[in-house]
C-alpha cells in the first residue's frame, strides 16, 4: 500500500485515501441514488474507490459529502452513516481496538492508527483532570464548513462511546462541538451540541471514561439498529410541530408560548397559519392529540401519566379534551387501537 506520509511530501497536500467514503457510496446505492453522476463532479470513477492507493485532497473529500448528503435531501446522512458503520470490519477501528484493554488505551491507538488513512486530521486526546476531550483536528482551516465529514464522526463515536459507557453513560455530561450543528439531529443522544469551528468536531466527557474495560469481542456481534431521522420541516405547519413537540408536556403552552417557541409574535404566526386553514390553538391541540393516541396504541403507560405527557394535570379534564377529539374516552381508543 502506497505510504501516506510520502504522498503528502511529494504532493505539498494534506491527504484523504479514497476508500474511507465507501460507506457513504455504499448506502447511497442502497437507497438507489445515482452515485456515478455526483463521483463525476469530481472527476472520479468506481474503479476509483476499489484502489487502497487513490487519494483526494481533505477540500475535495469534504465537497464530495456535502454533494452526496444534498443529493439525499438528508442532511443527516454522515451521522446515520457512523452510526451504522461496521467497525468490526473497519480496519482503522480494529487495529486500534485489537490490544486495548481500556477505553483511553483504545483512543491512544486509534489516534495513531488514524494517521495512515489522513493527512488531513490529526486525532487529539486532552484531559484536565476532570473531563478528556478526544478531537479530530485538521492540520489547515477548510474554506467551507465540512459538516458531513463532522458529522460522521460525532455518529461513528457517539455510538463507541455510548457502548463503551454501558450504565455509566450520561449524556448531560458529553458536550459535542461541530461547525455545523444544523448537520446533527436535533436532541442527538440527548448529549448537549455546541457550535463548534472548521478545525475539526470533538467531544468531551468524563476523564474517568477513559478507565473503562474496552474490548474489541463487544463489536464482533454488534447488531446494527436501523435509525432514519426525519430531514428537516419543510412547511410551516411540519415546522411548527417541530418546534413544538420538546414542549408539548407543559400545562402553560399557549399561544402566546407556542409563537415564541418558532421564533414569531404571536399577531404573525397567527396570521401565517390562517393562510394555511389553520390556528395556533389548533395545531397545538393537534399535536396533543397526535402525540397522545400514539402513547394509548404503542404503551401500556397509565392515563394519567399520558395526561401529564402532553399537559394536562387533571386526567378528567383531559379525557374530556380527548373525547372532543376522538369522539371516545382514552380507554376505549387504547381497547379499540392498542397494538399487540
Amino acid at each position: 500500500m502506497t505510504d501516506l506520509k510520502d504522498q503528502e511530501l511529494r504532493s505539498g497536500l494534506p491527504l484523504i485515501r479514497l476508500t474511507l467514503v465507501v460507506p457513504f457510496t455504499s448506502e447511497l446505492d442502497r437507497r438507489d441514488i445515482d452515485v456515478d453522476a455526483i463521483l463525476r463532479q469530481f472527476g472520479l470513477t468506481r474503479e476509483n474507490l476499489l484502489s487502497p492507493d487513490v487519494f483526494v485532497t481533505a477540500p475535495v473529500m469534504y465537497q464530495l459529502l456535502e454533494a452526496m448528503a444534498a443529493t439525499a435531501e438528508d442532511p443527516y446522512l454522515a451521522v446515520y452513516i457512523g452510526e451504522t458503520l461496521d467497525v468490526y470490519g473497519w480496519p482503522v477501528f480494529t487495529e486500534a481496538a485489537r490490544d486495548a484493554s481500556s477505553f483511553g488505551e483504545f483512543f491512544f491507538r486509534f489516534s495513531k492508527e488514524a494517521g495512515n488513512q489522513a493527512t488531513s486530521v490529526k486525532m487529539r486526546l486532552d484531559t484536565d483532570g476532570e473531563y478528556a476531550t478526544f478531537r479530530a483536528y485538521r492540520v489547515s482551516e477548510p474554506d467551507n464548513c465540512p459538516g458531513q465529514a463532522d458529522a460522521f464522526y460525532v455518529g461513528l463515536f457517539g455510538t463507541i462511546f455510548q457502548r463503551c459507557a454501558g450504565k455509566q453513560w450520561d449524556p448531560s455530561k458529553v458536550l459535542v462541538r461541530t461547525c455545523d450543528t444544523s448537520a446533527i439531529p436535533k436532541h442527538y443522544r440527548n448529549v448537549i451540541v455546541s457550535q463548534g469551528d472548521r478545525r475539526g468536531c470533538s467531544i468531551r466527557f468524563p476523564q474517568e471514561w477513559l478507565l473503562l474495560p474496552f474490548s474489541l469481542e463487544d463489536f464482533k456481534q454488534r447488531v446494527i439498529q436501523e435509525v432514519h431521522y426525519t430531514s428537516p420541516p419543510k412547511s410551516l405547519i411540519e415546522a411548527v410541530h417541530q418546534a413544538l413537540l420538546p414542549h408539548i408536556h407543559l400545562p402553560e403552552l399557549n399561544n402566546d408560548m407556542a409563537a415564541e417557541l418558532c421564533g414569531f409574535d404571536t399577531r404573525t404566526l397567527g396570521r401565517k397559519l390562517k393562510e394555511k386553514g389553520t390556528t395556533i390553538y389548533k395545531e397545538i391541540a393537534h399535536l396533543k392529540e397526535q402525540q397522545a393516541n400514539r402513547a394509548l396504541i404503542e404503551t401500556n403507560r397509565p392515563i394519567s401519566d399520558i395526561a401529564s405527557s402532553v399537559g394536562f394535570n387533571d386526567s378528567s379534564v383531559f379525557s374530556r379534551a380527548f373525547k372532543k377529539w376522538s369522539g371516545i374516552s382514552p380507554s376505549e381508543y387504547r381497547r379499540h387501537n392498542k397494538i399487540t
